[in-house]
């Protein structure tokens, strides 16, 4: 069943939320759509918002104007029609961050992650378009909002940068027996002065960054029954990047691009090639945003 590829992104200045489809939705691969959407009712957000592709159809979650998270769903039911512009009404999670939220699915469940607006570890939960299950909270400190991603061999995973002076990127597995995260923490060697990104695709799972303090580059690697080194990308931000798979083989990377040579929050994007390496990253048209913006 195919869903509408999406990507949302906070309106600079006003800090609207505005979405937009691929081409792949008109049949034009590596291109995106030149139409925006917006909602009748205005979606504001304080943080970077996130999507995520379910078994019914795509799933956004964000930061209202104070501090809770708010979801909603791309269509009405699992039609499975790439046309569809309407999402469902906001749903009040009562979870509260004023970080970027994570979203993603799993073994036919929703989860969410935050980090807690007032504990500054992370929380998660599971629920579905009806509603959401009582917060479970974790151990694990964080500055930034965590990632989650799932891969249909290799599991979910979660992923965060740790608290000041903790600037180094953990990670653990989701317990699929206990259906719990309730594995150990594990460091990963690799820095960043942001959250990172997680998307899995049929064996592995993803992560993309951007580096530790004036290190703006964004890096990425790779879990294949372990975690590869960290390689650079040709792409600079000062904010977390987004992952995301159409295919569940081909992963794409959308980002803002605030170099200093180029700056002004540019949307940029890229994707793998089946080499397995990475496309040459291209601007979005007309895209710009000084959150990190989502795509799934």
């Amino acid at each position: 069943m195919s869903y509408t590829p999406a990507m949302l992104w906070p309106e600079p200045g006003s800090n609207i939320l505005r979405w937009s489809r691929s081409g792949v939705v008109t049949g034009q691969e590596d291109t995106w759509t030149t139409e925006v959407f917006t909602w009748n009712t205005p979606r504001h957000t304080v943080a970077a918002p996130a999507l995520a592709r379910h078994v019914d159809g795509v799933y956004m979650a964000w930061v209202d104007d104070g501090d809770h998270i708010y979801t909603s769903k791309l269509g009405d039911g699992p039609t499975g029609d790439q046309d569809q512009t309407t999402w469902s009404s906001s749903i009040d999670t009562g979870f509260r961050t004023h970080q970027r939220p994570a979203i993603a699915s799993y073994a036919g469940q929703l989860y969410l992650a935050w980090k807690d607006a007032t504990e500054n570890t992370i929380h998660w939960a599971h629920g579905s378009a009806a509603g959401w299950e009582v917060e479970v909270a974790t151990p694990w400190p964080t500055d930034y909002g965590p990632a989650l991603g799932s891969s249909f061999f290799a599991g979910m995973f979660m992923a965060w940068r740790g608290r000041t002076p903790d600037s180094q990127l953990h990670w653990t597995r989701f317990n699929g027996t206990a259906r719990w995260f309730d594995g150990p923490d594990n460091r990963y060697e690799g820095w960043s002065a942001d959250g990172p990104a997680l998307v899995g695709t049929f064996g592995h799972v993803h992560m993309a960054w951007r580096g530790d303090r004036d290190d703006k580059r964004l890096w990425w690697s790779k879990y294949d029954g372990g975690w590869a080194a960290q390689q650079p990308l040709d792409g600079w931000s000062v904010t977390a990047p987004s992952l995301a798979t159409e295919d569940g083989q081909t992963v794409s990377l959308v980002y803002t691009e605030q170099n200093p040579q180029d700056g002004h929050g540019q949307l940029y994007w890229s994707h793998t090639t089946p080499a397995g390496d990475w496309a040459a990253h291209q601007p979005v048209d007309g895209r710009r945003a000084y959150y990190s913006p989502a795509t799934a």
